[in-house]
């Protein structure tokens, strides 16, 4: 009992101390996850290639969204959102060297993921009414967090934790309309959509949830709103449209009906490295395979993209045990990430480096998948209790990891997939955190009446 009270206190004073500090923890979280990234990359350089790579390069070479896969080239394509792609290409015609192209790109992968860390006390306030579950939940991203160079994984982590923190900040106040500031947030959810559609699944229900929570009757909150979706329209609408032009058909992304025939087929895999590691992947990827490529260069992308998710389909629907025991284990792997081992005898070949390179990245992919799955049951832990206590925004939290992962149970798993919505996990995980730290005395953890900035 001794022992349990002493723990109890050293527990309330540790908390204390981050609660008197909590002004300063932005900034230290800021530099903290910067060291980490930087020891990261130092230790273990981030791979880097594949197709927004290769659209980046034609981008600055010959000024065209075309040819993202390796065998061929195949023309045309919105395979990919263009704006990673957009970033990476302005960087190679700066620096040109390819060691100078891949340094930078690692570097603004380093500071999004140092950015998002510090942002996580801030929106805290707006969850709970107290930037400390923020602190614990930034804490937690220092083991999840990767350096993705070239893709849109870190960019979009970053831009979504600061449009849910703008947002609440724009529709919280009670300041009449803030027009630059709502031109503001449609500008960054115009940058969301073209980084990675998918994120309509998330920052549109934050909308719908400040709306509700806030501006339900108020004529600024609907104005702001209508701003924001309208710019983020025109922009989505926009690439569309270059899409019609260019591929013929009005959409804001094709690989779909690709990535479900690799998913989904007889001797597909649960995650993309036991596919790699099988062979499944070379044989059905265009970006691995160059039967897959030249089918694609034949029937343009559209078609091709069509002509495989009807391959897809019919697959699924002739083996339904099957694919149901590949959605469930996809299911489980994108919440509790799998570690896969590999064999001593395989090689991925040049882009991933020598046997020690692989054995230590094998060791990291493994550290990054204990550690989320560390977060994810800390979240289900805070989720109950923020049920428990009614709070508003857990609506918000359900409603976004329901809908966000659906795609990812029916496609190749992989841990990059969670990364863009890691930060809704993390921050019930906080909270979780701050209670159990702050047992005996919950009331000094405030219920948020409203979002605050």
């Amino acid at each position: 009992m001794a022992a349990s009270c002493h723990e109890e206190r050293c527990l309330a004073k540790l908390l204390d101390l981050i609660r008197r500090h909590q002004d300063d923890a932005p900034l230290i979280l800021l530099f903290a996850a910067g060291i980490v990234g930087a020891y990261t990359q130092a230790t273990l350089p981030a791979r880097h290639g594949g197709e927004m790579w290769n659209l980046a390069w034609n981008l600055a070479d010959h000024g065209t969204f075309a040819n993202p896969f390796s065998p061929l080239k195949t023309g045309p394509t919105a395979s990919n959102p263009p704006l990673a792609p957009l970033l990476t290409s302005a960087l190679i015609r700066i620096f040109r060297a390819p060691f100078l192209i891949y340094m930078s790109s690692a570097l603004l992968s380093i500071l999004a993921n140092a950015f998002s860390a510090a942002l996580l006390p801030r929106l805290s306030r707006v969850f709970f009414g107290d930037a400390v579950p923020g602190i614990f939940a930034a804490c937690l991203w220092l083991p999840t967090m990767q350096v993705i160079p070239g893709w849109d994984t870190n960019y979009t982590s970053a831009a979504l934790i600061y449009f849910a923190c703008l947002t609440a900040s724009i529709l919280g106040s009670g300041a009449d309309s803030k027009w630059g500031a709502s031109v503001g947030a449609g500008v960054l959810a115009a940058a969301l959509c073209l980084l990675n559609p998918s994120t309509l699944l998330v920052w549109f229900p934050w909308l719908v949830y400040l709306y509700v929570r806030i501006g339900i009757r108020s004529r600024r909150a609907v104005q702001s709103i209508a701003i924001i979706l309208s710019i983020a329209f025109i922009a989505s609408a926009g690439w569309a449209h270059r899409n019609q032009r260019a591929l013929g058909s009005f959409v804001i992304r094709t690989r779909l009906g690709s990535v479900l025939y690799v998913s989904n087929n007889d001797c597909a895999q649960p995650t993309i490295l036991q596919e790699e590691m099988s062979g499944c992947f070379h044989s059905f990827d265009p970006n691995a395979s160059i039967a897959e490529a030249e089918k694609l260069q034949q029937l343009g992308e559209i078609r091709y993209d069509k002509l495989r998710e009807s391959n897809a389909m019919e697959w699924i629907r002739t083996h339904p045990g099957r694919f149901a025991k590949l959605a469930w284990a996809r299911f489980v792997f994108f919440w509790f990430p799998k570690a896969d081992s590999i064999p001593s005898v395989f090689s991925f070949g040049e882009n991933f480096g020598d046997r020690d390179y692989m054995e230590q990245w094998q060791n990291r992919e493994r550290r990054v998948a204990y550690a989320i799955s560390a977060s994810t049951l800390l979240s289900c832990l805070g989720l109950a209790l923020m049920l428990h206590a009614r709070l508003p925004v857990v609506w918000f939290v359900i409603v976004s990891l329901g809908l966000y992962p659906l795609m990812y149970y029916v496609i190749i798993a992989d841990v990059r997939y969670r990364d863009p919505v890691l930060w809704i996990s993390l921050l019930p995980a906080g909270y979780f955190l701050t209670r159990l730290f702050d047992r005996g005395n919950p009331s000094s953890l405030r219920n948020a009446e409203a979002p605050q900035s």
